[in-house]
């Protein structure tokens, strides 16, 4: 599946917007679309997955040194002001979920074909 600037013009037309954060988020689908179709469905989740993991590391580890912040415990109002530090964390939310649900329900879809409740998408061929 190719996506080219018609494509773009035709979503763009059907939403309504002009916003530029609309012409990024369709980048990134293309993107997300051509590597899928590069590297194959499941590889492409599992790129997905660890990249999800990877940011929530970080980001739960910006969530508890904001929440220490604003307590004041532990010196770590000294890193960041209780203002700047009750803003981050407050929006950081809006984050952690949508990246919190990606990780996890990949990896729930994993488990589950290993367990054999769900079957592998691609099905190997039999040598002859």
């Amino acid at each position: 599946m190719e996506w080219s600037a018609s494509g773009y013009d035709y979503l763009r037309s059907v939403c309504g917007t002009k916003d530029v954060n609309f012409r990024k988020t369709f980048i990134i689908l293309t993107e997300l679309v051509s590597m899928v179709e590069r590297v194959g469905f499941n590889r492409a989740l599992i790129r997905i997955e660890r990249f999800a993991g990877w940011l929530l590391f970080f980001l739960i580890i910006l969530f508890v040194v904001t929440g220490y912040s604003i307590t004041g415990k532990y010196g770590a109002g000294r890193l960041i002001g209780a203002k700047l530090s009750l803003v981050i964390h407050q929006q950081i939310c809006y984050v952690l979920i949508p990246l919190f649900l990606i990780h996890s329900l990949i990896n729930i879809r994993f488990a589950l074909i290993r367990w054999g409740v769900l079957k592998h998408g691609a099905k190997k061929k039999k040598k002859a």
